[in-house]
């Protein structure tokens, strides 16, 4: 069911060990899913530890990482973007933590 352009009704297991390579849309993470708002909640009690977000999420150009290994995120800081003239959209922390591994392919965040 889609509902205000977020599909509800997930469990976690739709998101742990989703497949997060490019183009798949996939993220994965470990945490709880809020089915009350239909979206994965970022609070320090959500036992979401680590995401891995891919630069690749739809048709069009893979985003550029802007942060580097040990950067300090927030949820909703922009850590990757593409060009004016690609096609393509900014990419957003979704979590609060430092920064991981960045590759073309994917930035790990992990909470800490």
């Amino acid at each position: 069911e889609v509902s205000g352009g977020l599909k509800t009704g997930l469990n976690v297991s739709d998101f742990v060990g989703a497949d997060a390579s490019p183009g798949s849309g996939g993220t994965k993470a470990s945490g709880r899913f809020d089915h009350s708002l239909g979206a994965m909640q970022d609070d320090d009690k959500d036992g979401i530890w680590e995401v891995v977000i891919p630069l690749k999420q739809h048709v069009g150009v893979p985003a550029k990482p802007t942060v580097s290994p040990g950067a300090r995120v927030h949820a909703g800081d922009v850590i990757a973007d593409v060009a004016e003239k690609d096609l393509g959209v900014p990419i957003h922390a979704s979590i609060n933590g430092v920064v991981g591994n960045v590759s073309g392919v994917s930035i790990e965040i992990r909470r800490g």
